[in-house]
């Protein structure tokens, strides 16, 4: 999608099922690339359970391991990414996964919860994560693994509160929910200024985030509204911060 084309909202960017795709990636979608010659790109409709950029290649290969699908890896970024919610690891060595013998990925991860220290953080990582095992570690979609065990990426997750039986349903529950909105332009604020957000960023952001949810999630408008806003236009002054006056 590009902003100064086609409607630059978030959800959009989040839920539409249409993309440019050359003739190797359309066929990894499943998408009809006939017409495409060696080369070509074209925009493509995908189909209805390829919503948004959370469910596209790039993203399922760039939160993989080299040989499979990680449900943690691709957690951790909707927990810290979308939500904008900090994880605290545990400072001790937790090992690998626990085997479960003709078991899936999501009972291996049921098993790993039992601990206390490890629940803490799975609890929340795991249902977001396991929504997109449909996605092969490349994006390719799947019903089954490769042991012939159904996929199963139904979950729920209390805060936000969410349900759903997939990435799809997913999605569609996240595209317009103000948590997302929320953390995607601040986001976009930490981007713009080159650095984390900071205590005095507290009002900026705010009405950043604000101007971003009147205007229906447009991108461009959020851009506007960070280059208006007082900690993208003016520098701290050190010394006053420090209390050197």
């Amino acid at each position: 999608m590009l902003l100064d084309e086609g409607d630059g909202l978030l959800g959009t960017l989040l839920t539409t099922t249409t993309s440019f795709v050359n003739h190797e990636l359309g066929t990894l979608y499943g998408a009809d690339v006939d017409d495409l010659v060696p080369g070509e790109w074209g925009q493509k409709a995908l189909g209805s359970n390829r919503p948004g950029i959370l469910t596209r290649a790039a993203f399922a290969t760039a939160h993989s391991y080299p040989h499979a699908s990680s449900p943690i890896h691709r957690g951790h970024f909707i927990i810290e990414g979308l939500l904008c919610q900090k994880l605290v690891i545990p400072p001790v060595d937790i090992g690998e996964l626990p085997e479960v013998p003709q078991g899936t990925i999501k009972d291996r991860l049921a098993q790993h919860r039992v601990d206390p220290v490890c629940g803490s953080c799975h609890d929340r990582l795991d249902p977001l994560g396991l929504a997109f095992e449909h996605y092969d570690g490349i994006g390719g979609w799947r019903d089954l693994y490769e042991n012939e065990l159904a996929v199963d990426a139904s979950g729920a997750l209390e805060s936000p509160a969410l349900a759903f039986t997939d990435a799809t349903e997913m999605i569609a529950q996240m595209s317009d929910h103000e948590t997302i909105t929320f953390c995607y332009a601040k986001q976009w604020f930490r981007y713009a200024a080159g650095r984390g957000d900071l205590p005095q960023d507290k009002c900026s952001i705010k009405s950043v985030q604000s101007a971003f949810k009147q205007n229906g999630g447009n991108i461009i408008g959020l851009i506007h509204a960070i280059a208006q806003s007082d900690s993208f236009r003016y520098r701290w002054d050190s010394q006053l911060e420090a209390g050197d006056e």
